[in-house]
């Protein structure tokens, strides 16, 4: 086909397809971000950054010591460790959660298991909590679950 051929093909797509076309690159373009989002999103589930288990629990009078055995499966850079209670009156809110007499790691590469007691509180009347932790992954923030504990 030839260049003059090809622009006379164009100049006789009615005002229908081009309409069609439009609409079609604007709603791609609106979406991208919400499917981006979803794709990371399925991504992050199928392949955590971290998973945990819960080797042991103490329940103290405001506070619990809780033993985790962490593998880290991705090499994302640590942002932080959260913890949150869930009340009996079905409120939540944050608590403090460190490792008691130990410094920070740094860096740890991905197929360590990383082994250790973590102090949460205060817990008051909480019936359980849950531990969370944050990386940084390719630009990315991802949340990963590490644990429920029940606290009862």
């Amino acid at each position: 086909m030839s260049p003059a051929a090809a622009v006379e093909s164009v100049r006789s797509l009615s005002w229908l397809s081009w309409v069609l076309a439009a609409a079609l690159g604007i709603s791609t373009a609106l979406a991208w971000p919400v499917l981006s989002d979803a794709l990371w999103d399925a991504y992050d589930a199928a392949r955590p950054v971290v998973s945990a288990q819960v080797t042991t629990v103490t329940r103290g009078a405001d506070e619990a010591m809780v033993g985790l055995r962490v593998v880290k499966h991705r090499d994302c850079e640590r942002l932080g460790i959260y913890a949150y209670s869930y009340q009996r009156d079905g409120m939540s809110r944050r608590l403090n959660i460190q490792r008691p007499n130990v410094v920070d790691l740094g860096y740890v590469p991905a197929g360590s298991t990383i082994v250790g007691e973590w102090r949460i509180w205060p817990t008051g009347d909480a019936i359980s909590v849950s531990v969370h932790m944050t990386h940084q992954c390719a630009g990315r923030v991802v949340v990963t679950h590490l644990a429920n504990v029940n606290l009862r």
